[in-house]
């Protein structure tokens, strides 16, 4: 009798740490998150990040710039691309933030997918451009965002005019 309790309980202890040993998170374990979520926050931070990178006197592309990953492509809105590392840089210092954009996003337009690590999200967006006396740019856009530890980073980013827009970026 004393050896079939010492069978049980053995059973029972290899069963128990089985199932923990299963159950602990591995490096191909990802947080469950909903997407819903996440990418209309990390879309509205790109554009507080977008608006933070000028004023009437300055241009400062860098607080744009740092919501892009290493390795990131930008099909930009005004400007033939792709665009990636110092031409993403180059592109918003030179062709885009003198235009003195504000984004509004159309979030009843929003479409959203992915996983967690990689979610996305595409819709329609415009800029109000304030060199331009308010001037408006109409456009759809596709972000993939990349998640990296604690910090979120887009990997790659498509914005085009709306096909119905004359070229407004000139």
């Amino acid at each position: 009798m004393k050896r079939f309790a010492w069978i049980l309980h053995s059973l029972t202890s290899t069963s128990l740490i089985l199932l923990a040993v299963s159950a602990w998170p591995s490096d191909g374990w990802t947080q469950t998150c909903d997407v819903e979520q996440v990418v209309p926050k990390l879309l509205d931070n790109w554009g507080v990040q977008l608006r933070n990178s000028w004023s009437d006197d300055r241009i400062d592309p860098n607080p744009i710039v740092g919501t892009y990953g290493e390795g990131a492509v930008l099909l930009p809105t005004c400007s033939d691309g792709p665009s990636s590392g110092e031409k993403i840089k180059e592109y918003f210092a030179k062709k885009f933030l003198p235009l003195h954009p504000v984004v509004t996003f159309n979030w009843g337009a929003l479409k959203v997918g992915g996983e967690c690590k990689n979610p996305f999200g595409s819709g329609l967006y415009s800029f109000e451009l304030h060199a331009r006396g308010g001037e408006k740019l109409e456009a759809r856009y596709t972000y993939i965002f990349q998640q990296s530890g604690d910090s979120w980073k887009i990997k790659q980013h498509h914005s085009s005019l709306q096909p119905e827009s004359t070229s407004k970026c000139k």
